[in-house]
């Protein structure tokens, strides 16, 4: 048994190593109807309440957890960054709402009846990790340029793009809500009861109509390495909105 157990805390050890040098994975909401399987397509038409209100649905899903309420109020103070969670405090840090623009709101539809979506993106939660910032400038080159611009080494930041120059066209302006980084005061998950994973919107406010749009986010940190096919530090989706 103690052999069994020394073996297993090494595998579990080791695993851990593993996700620590690749980083968190980022994934989305809303989630696919249980039917499409393993599809990555967002596809609805604004003059059709039935083919989007899934989508609505899913988010509005998903955005209950971050309600406070009776059964979380007692896990949950609210942090910024002069006041940041201890290691040794038994909370986690509220996660407000109240920023995100009324144009990613459950009111709003989150933009779907207008054709202009809102979609979810979180870092997956992994035990223990904390962001590393880029230091002295050193940004990786495909860094986009606004946040090099605006760089400040207390975010971990998000970005989204089409994935090649036709996408990139028909992927029109971009809009994040409530910000396009995270705050690294969230960090780390430690399975405090009632944590909130923090998370943007991202809103596509003017995309192309009629034509599939594939669309690549991905979060940034020194610590962070991309691998679409396994999903860590990136992640993929399609629109197609008629």
């Amino acid at each position: 048994m103690a052999r069994r157990n020394q073996l297993l805390g090494f595998f579990v050890g080791t695993l851990t190593v593993v996700v620590y040098a690749q980083g968190p994975g980022l994934s989305f909401r809303p989630n696919q109807p249980a039917d499409r399987g393993n599809s990555t397509l967002i596809y609805f038409r604004t003059d059709s309440q039935n083919t989007w209100k899934h989508w609505v649905d899913d988010i509005n899903e998903y955005l209950a957890d971050y309600q406070l309420t009776g059964a979380n109020r007692e896990h949950l103070r609210i942090c910024d960054f002069t006041h940041p969670l201890d290691p040794d405090e038994n909370k986690t840090c509220f996660f407000s709402l109240d920023p995100i623009a009324n144009d990613c709101s459950a009111a709003n539809n989150f933009g779907y009846h207008r054709g202009q979506p809102c979609i979810l993106l979180k870092l997956n939660r992994t035990l223990g990790w904390v962001p590393e910032p880029y230091e002295n400038n050193s940004f990786p080159a495909k860094l986009p340029k606004h946040i090099q611009d605006n760089y400040d080494p207390r975010y971990v930041y998000i970005s989204c793009e089409g994935e090649n120059a036709v996408d990139k066209e028909n992927v029109g302006p971009l809009v994040y809500y409530p910000n396009v980084g995270i705050p690294n005061y969230y960090f780390p998950y430690r399975y405090t009861p009632g944590y909130q994973s923090p998370f943007i919107f991202v809103q596509f406010p003017r995309p192309q109509r009629g034509v599939i749009i594939s669309v690549e986010c991905k979060a940034w940190a020194k610590n962070i390495h991309h691998d679409q096919q396994g999903r860590v530090g990136s992640v993929h989706f399609e629109l197609l909105i008629d």
